[in-house]
């Protein structure tokens, strides 16, 4: 039973190694004098000692606790399910301990534990640590769910957790360390927002004078095939099915291309951290906002993404708004990397528009004025702190208060 991550203990003094060496001594001294009533005191307590210590070793043996979660990407405030699951496959009763890890960014609401299961939680650190008791009986098998509600944004980590099991007379006990790890991603929480008014406006790619055009992204229906457009367009299963070509309908509509940048530095420098979480939720609810009118988007932050890129380039769908909050969730509000501007500067969609999420102007912010002449007209900075009206004629800015629809509740 022993290896790396299993370790044996005892809860009493009364079960230590050097009570058990006392016991010993005393009964060889008992022998030699013939005390017979301490002998046989000694020898029955050794052997209960002994016994539970066996029993407690074999306390692991065949013991199985599994752990299933229903959701791993989720908005705050929203809840999930842990399940567990703890079977007990052999004659031996006993006692076990779940000792389940619980960052700061996840609270434990409630759940539906089996009879007999105590559980309580301890501060420890950053972490919550929650644990339950409850007694297996022989083949027993018991299951529960515990309810977590996500907090804040971020990646918070669920294990790993401590298994300890032990004698029913709770002299003897053994933990082992089990490999459940569950990595929960909260995204940004999406607050309403006043939509600002951008000057870049692209229909599919042709200049607005030309007429707004089919996207075939957006499949409407069938018609009869007018003979005016191409072979790729005729549906073949319902020609074949009517035995007459018919032509797919796709619906017009405006196509935006909007590159949504987040720069921390002035948030990082200025200890802001109230301010760049409103600016990551500004930056997703935009980019929700935009992708529900069947926008591209695309995004890049100066700051550190744990374990993801740190820039999306131009994307339509759920799935890329998908990645945009998956990235904004993993973002960092410490230090930031240098020359994330390099893939702004080597984008080369004709008509892609660029909105600015910062603090303040600053000199970081004066690297966008850098940007070619036919993009400065497609660039709209968004300040937690609004600058003065004549700040810059040539670029337009709002600030936060601006696009918070709470705000002017």
């Amino acid at each position: 039973m022993a290896n790396d991550n299993t370790t044996s203990g005892s809860l009493s003094l009364f079960g230590s190694t050097w009570a058990l060496f006392l016991l010993g001594l005393l009964l060889v001294v008992a022998a030699v004098n013939s005390a017979t009533l301490v002998v046989k005191f000694a020898a029955m307590v050794l052997v209960l000692m002994g016994s539970l210590r066996l029993w407690t070793a074999l306390g692991l043996w065949r013991l199985e606790l599994e752990f299933m979660s229903e959701a791993d990407r989720l908005f705050p405030g929203d809840c999930f399910n842990l399940r567990f699951n703890a079977v007990n496959r052999k004659l031996l009763p006993l006692w076990i301990r779940i000792d389940l890890p619980v960052p700061d960014g996840l609270e434990k609401t409630g759940g539906s534990e089996p009879p007999g299961t105590s559980g309580d939680e301890s501060q420890d650190g950053q972490a919550v640590g929650f644990k339950a008791e409850t007694s297996l009986q022989p083949y027993e098998h018991r299951s529960g769910i515990w309810t977590f509600q996500a907090g804040s944004r971020g990646v918070h980590q669920l294990g790993p957790v401590t298994l300890t099991a032990g004698d029913v007379l709770g002299v003897y006990r053994r933990e082992k360390l089990l490999p459940f790890r569950k990595t929960i991603v909260v995204f940004p929480r999406l607050v309403p927002i006043i939509m600002p008014e951008l000057p870049f406006l692209e229909y599919f790619g042709i200049h607005p004078s030309k007429g707004i055009i089919e996207d075939p992204a957006w499949y409407e229906g069938t018609r009869e095939y007018s003979g005016d457009k191409p072979a790729r367009h005729i549906h073949w299963k319902v020609s074949a099915r009517l035995n007459q070509l018919h032509e797919k309908i796709f619906q017009p509509t405006s196509h935006r291309k909007i590159y949504i940048i987040l720069d921390g530095e002035a948030f990082s420098f200025a200890k802001d951290h109230t301010g760049f979480e409103t600016a990551v939720e500004l930056a997703a609810s935009l980019a929700s906002a935009y992708a529900e009118t069947g926008a591209s988007i695309a995004l890049a932050t100066d700051r550190r993404v744990r374990n993801y890129p740190s820039s999306l380039d131009l994307g339509r769908g759920p799935e890329q708004l998908g990645r945009v909050l998956e990235l904004l969730a993993r973002c960092e509000a410490g230090p930031g990397r240098k020359g994330f501007l390099s893939p702004v500067r080597g984008i080369s969609y004709e008509g892609c528009g660029f909105i600015v999420v910062s603090r303040c102007p600053d000199d970081h912010t004066a690297d966008f004025f850098r940007l070619p002449v036919k993009r400065k007209d497609r660039l709209l900075f968004i300040f937690a702190i609004k600058p003065d009206t004549g700040w810059d004629t040539e670029h337009a800015a709002l600030g936060f208060d601006d696009l918070l629809a709470e705000s002017r509740v």
